[in-house]
């Protein structure tokens, strides 16, 4: 699911700026001016698009993507519906 959802998206901004991504791919989330080694928010969407290539780097990327799709589970939407 996940993976088609990924090729879906990637074929829709084919050519553009926008880059779409697929986990294992680190989000990490600063707080504020955080220095990157202070950073302990760190998240792996299932699909994400990031336009400003900027935030990119070799670990992944620094700040909010985009756009974010997370793919539940029927397990997991059990669990959060229970």
């Amino acid at each position: 699911m996940v993976g088609q959802l990924h090729l879906q998206v990637g074929a829709a901004v084919e050519g553009r700026v926008p880059r779409a991504y697929i986990a294992p791919f680190d989000v990490r989330l600063p707080k504020a001016s955080e220095a990157d080694e202070q950073i302990d928010t760190v998240v792996q969407p299932d699909v994400l698009i990031v336009c400003d290539r900027k935030k990119l780097d070799e670990r992944g990327m620094r700040g909010a993507p985009d756009w974010v799709a997370e793919v539940l589970s029927p397990t997991t939407a059990v669990t959060i519906h229970s």
